[in-house]
């Protein structure tokens, strides 16, 4: 694939490129697709947002990571969906003030104590259209003693993008966060009035101890959280499916 000159195919509606050339990469370039709809580089780091701004029929991206220079004002009024493989979180408001008209977003963040220390949990920030939010939480310190408060904040900072008025729907993953505030988390998630929420549990007993499972499922928005069978004693799973968070609060 490395070997095919892309812009013999101006009339692309669907890109696909699992590990471009800088070359390929450098033609990317709404003048060269402009009809392109849906572009996929998963193992491209730090895309130029700038380049993707530019097309005007792209609707759904899947990238590994974006660049944005706030220096520049662009913006997409096309894209409606993106997956993001990695994301710093500090960058999340201006990405969706960058993406106005994006309803479905799917992000994985990397949270370290660094990340931490200059994520700014105080923002303020509302986005106008977005209904389905997919949010994947990896803890990489791994440090028995440390605690997951300041990554809870976070959590709830970052629903608290999503308008409460659009009813949207939240599915959260968390890697490796044994003191996680369940409680905190229902009660950010009813009250931004998400109308429908699923999660996903994901634990290393080899780095931390694991949570009060039976403790966690008597909080309502948990009650129908149940383990996965996996082939390993190195990982354990608990997976939530999609609730109704009205029906969950009514019992």
């Amino acid at each position: 694939m490395n070997k095919i000159n892309i812009l013999d195919y101006p009339n692309l509606r669907i890109l696909r490129l699992h590990r471009p050339t800088p070359t390929q990469l450098d033609v990317i370039r709404q003048d060269n697709f402009p009809h392109l709809e849906y572009l996929s580089l998963v193992e491209t780091s730090n895309f130029n947002f700038e380049n993707l701004s530019q097309f005007k029929s792209l609707r759904s991206c899947e990238l590994k990571s974006l660049r944005i220079d706030n220096q520049y004002s662009y913006s997409s009024s096309s894209i409606r969906s993106l997956i993001l493989r990695n994301c710093d979180p500090s960058n999340l408001i201006d990405l969706l003030r960058h993406l106005p008209q994006m309803t479905f977003l799917k992000v994985s963040i990397f949270w370290t104590r660094a990340l931490l220390g200059k994520f700014d949990s105080t923002a303020v920030f509302v986005h106008p259209n977005l209904m389905s939010l997919d949010l994947t939480m990896f803890d990489l310190d791994f440090d028995i003693t440390a605690t997951n408060c300041d990554i809870c904040e976070a959590v709830t900072a970052l629903l608290a993008y999503v308008s409460p008025c659009i009813r949207a729907r939240c599915q959260l993953t968390l890697f490796g966060m044994p003191d996680f505030n369940f409680e905190q988390l229902q009660r950010t998630v009813t009250t931004l009035d998400f109308v429908r929420f699923s999660c996903q549990l994901v634990y290393f007993p080899k780095y931390k101890s694991l949570p009060d499972f039976d403790r966690i499922r008597q909080l309502p928005l948990f009650n129908r959280l149940k383990p996965i069978l996996t082939s390993s004693d190195n990982i354990i799973i608990y997976y939530s499916a999609w609730t109704n968070t009205n029906h969950a609060f009514m019992k």
